[in-house]
């Protein structure tokens, strides 16, 4: 693998797991602030502002590297990241921590999109649906080696977790030297009208945001559940998130094996079928080990739909609008891991914890029936 594609892979690692890393000392955090107004809200929010951020930026930074130097971009972003991530060391209040959460997505928005525009630019055909899955298998191992650090730093103190995003200095530094100078999109006669996959894109994108609202029962619930049933210990919540992630990180290694043999809405049945069952069991689950074994499962599903997706789009997209469309599709993510908490932490006040999750697997369940019945949107 060459220095280039190493870059990409390690900027992706500091991407979809960017606002999970804090999880595991969510409740260290919640007894150092208790006594704030609304403190339940507060301490999930600085798990998803970061996401809310992305939503609002995502699209801005697709139309921005459509039009300018992609590797500058992805630069930018990840030095924003790197003093936006480490906020949490110094600041000592929810209000300001939750502004330096929000700018944390906005690097995520710029370095996420980026590097997934770079890969569509930078890569064709089989290699870029291989390097996709690829990709995807970085951001899932990125997320075991934060979610565990992050379990394990949660053990000193609350704010332990933040010093991680330091780690995107090395980013910052391979950026400059490996990828290309000017990336600059190309724009041909006529190119720069080609229209965006409507149809295809309103798919995935919904899609994508009812898998990351599932997903994000875990990193958002996971922690308080596992307590509950009498694991309590942070560095073991952090423990089973990043088994998860490397099951979902076998699962995306193999995606371009599997996409030779089954077509792209088929890879979503399959995905959402057993993300279903995973998401339903960890709600039928009474005890943690159950609870824990339930959630590692459900990675390799996980593993499977972000890269179908993302290669899906960049297939379908023409090369002028990459930016653009991938920077809606990362909003799309984003959207749903915000959208969570909102939609998980009444049912949680209101009827528990296995409430919810039997919820997410009936959504994956009516999701499987819809694309059974939908036609081929291309």
């Amino acid at each position: 693998m060459t220095a280039l594609q190493w870059t990409l892979l390690m900027a992706s690692t500091l991407t979809i797991m960017a606002g999970a890393t804090i999880s595991p000392a969510l409740p260290a955090m919640a007894t150092h602030f208790d006594g704030t107004a609304h403190l339940d809200w507060l301490i999930r929010l600085l798990l998803t502002i970061p996401s809310l951020a992305i939503v609002l930026c995502s699209p801005i930074a697709g139309w921005l590297l459509d039009r300018f130097n992609r590797t500058h971009l992805l630069i930018a972003g990840a030095m924003l990241y790197v003093v936006a991530g480490t906020s949490g060391l110094w600041l000592d209040s929810l209000p300001a921590l939750l502004v330096g959460r929000a700018l944390l997505g906005v690097s995520v928005a710029l370095v996420m999109t980026a590097a997934t525009t770079l890969i569509g630019a930078l890569f064709d055909g089989e290699e870029r649906a291989r390097f996709m899955g690829t990709q995807a298998a970085a951001m899932s191992l990125g997320g075991v080696v934060f979610l565990a650090a992050g379990g394990l730093l949660g053990e000193l103190s609350w704010r332990g977790p933040f010093a991680l995003y330091l780690g995107a200095i090395a980013v910052v530094v391979m950026a400059i030297k490996y990828l290309p100078r000017d990336t600059r999109p190309v724009r041909l006669q006529g190119q720069a009208t080609d229209p965006l996959p409507v149809k295809l894109m309103a798919l995935l994108m919904t899609l994508n945001m009812l898998a990351m609202a599932v997903f994000y029962l875990i990193p958002v619930q996971l922690p308080f559940y596992l307590a509950s049933a009498g694991l309590t210990a942070p560095a073991a919540a952090g423990g089973v998130m990043s088994a998860m992630t490397v099951m979902a990180a076998i699962a995306s290694l193999n995606y371009g094996r599997l996409a030779k043999r089954l077509s792209p809405m088929g890879i979503f049945v399959i995905g959402f079928a057993w993300y279903g069952l995973c998401i339903g069991a960890i709600g039928l689950a009474d005890h943690w080990i159950s609870i824990s074994a339930a959630v590692i499962a459900s990675g390799l599903a996980l593993g499977l739909l972000m890269p179908n997706a993302m290669g899906w789009l960049n297939r379908a997209t023409p090369p002028s609008r990459r930016g653009q469309a991938n920077g809606l599709l990362v909003m799309s993510m984003f959207l749903g891991h915000f959208l969570s908490p909102f939609a998980s932490v009444p049912i949680v006040a209101s009827v528990g914890y296995s409430a919810v999750y039997l919820a997410g697997g009936a959504l994956c369940a009516l999701v499987v029936l819809t694309l059974l019945i939908l036609p081929n949107p291309e």
